[in-house]
């Protein structure tokens, strides 16, 4: 006779066995899991980006191959340059439309093989006008695109040294009675020379009325007065911001950082670290000789900017791992 209690036991017994299995599941699964999943990559390094430590000034000599802008404005363009070139650029585009500046001003570019410093100066040329010419001014930092009557209102002193300007040389007469070959044989035989002298005796006394320093000093100061800038001084437009004046041979000059570019002369100022100026193309900072050797040169690439409306402003920018090729420090 079967036990009304085996049927229960079986059920149990079954529940048992059920319930270990699911526990073994459940254990072996992440392994199992983990055997299937692929491996995971190795953790990168963040990469290095090649880091141009030249001043801006230095890296105007790059050359840009080719320059397209086409149709694009001037505000775009200028972001395209400072791009490319990794300088960074200050332009208050704000202040330059007050002027009379048009930021939204087309610029179509088609060159080749062209300094980064030329193409900034044609940029600037583009924008300039006779009412309102537009520079540019390099510090070791950036460099700052500013309108000449901005440039005026910074006004840097420097001391110049033009103690060898100052230097008066003989003014010997031209009608000198001189014969060498009379001078040569008018020897004896021990080789001791005559008594006669080496000039004429037809030569009159001149007397010689010699400049103070302080005089030629002034005149150095009054020549760069009437050649340079002439409505930036002081002495001859009253209330101007430039101003000269000599002091034991030196020039003391006040004046903005274009005018002290086209004097032209060592700056002996004790800590002056100034910067350039440009306003013209012919005389960027970067345009070097016929057949100087190239600093560096910017991929073709990355010289583009298309016209507006494209979707694309800039065409293809210079990458990050992209190094001027051949640039050094």
């Amino acid at each position: 006779m079967r036990s009304p209690l085996m049927p229960v036991v079986l059920l149990a017994w079954l529940l048992m066995l059920g319930a270990s299995a699911m526990a073994q599941e459940a254990a072996t699964a992440p392994e199992a899991a983990a055997a299937a999943a692929p491996a995971a990559a190795p953790a990168q390094a963040t990469p290095v980006v090649e880091v141009d430590r030249r001043e801006p000034v230095k890296r105007l000599g790059d050359i840009i191959e080719p320059v397209l802008i086409e149709g694009a404005t001037a505000q775009r363009s200028f972001e395209w340059w400072s791009q490319v070139t990794r300088i960074p650029l200050v332009i208050d585009w704000e202040a330059m439309r007050t002027a009379g500046v048009d930021p939204d001003t087309r610029i179509d570019i088609n060159l080749h093989h062209i300094p980064a410093g030329t193409v900034l100066a044609l940029l600037i040329k583009r924008i300039s006008t006779e009412e309102t010419p537009v520079m540019y001014e390099v510090t070791p930092w950036y460099i700052e695109v500013l309108t000449k009557a901005q440039a005026d209102k910074r006004v840097v002193m420097r001391t110049y040294d033009i103690r060898s300007l100052m230097m008066e040389i003989p003014n010997f007469r031209p009608d000198a009675n001189f014969d060498l070959n009379e001078a040569l044989s008018n020897t004896n035989e021990t080789g001791s020379g005559s008594n006669r002298k080496l000039f004429g005796d037809n030569q009159a006394t001149v007397t010689v009325v010699r400049k103070t320093d302080k005089e030629r000093g002034e005149e150095i100061a009054a020549t760069i007065r009437e050649t340079i800038e002439p409505d930036i001084w002081e002495e001859l437009k009253p209330g101007a911001p430039g101003s000269i004046r000599y002091f034991q041979g030196r020039l003391i000059v006040r004046a903005p950082l274009y005018v002290h570019r086209q004097i032209g002369l060592p700056d002996v100022s004790p800590s002056q670290r100034g910067g350039a100026t440009s306003t013209d193309a012919a005389t960027a900072p970067g345009q070097g000789d016929e057949g100087r050797s190239d600093q560096g040169r910017i991929p073709a690439s990355a010289a583009k900017v298309d016209k507006p409306g494209s979707g694309n402003p800039v065409a293809a920018k210079r990458g990050e791992s992209t190094p001027v090729a051949g640039v050094h420090d």
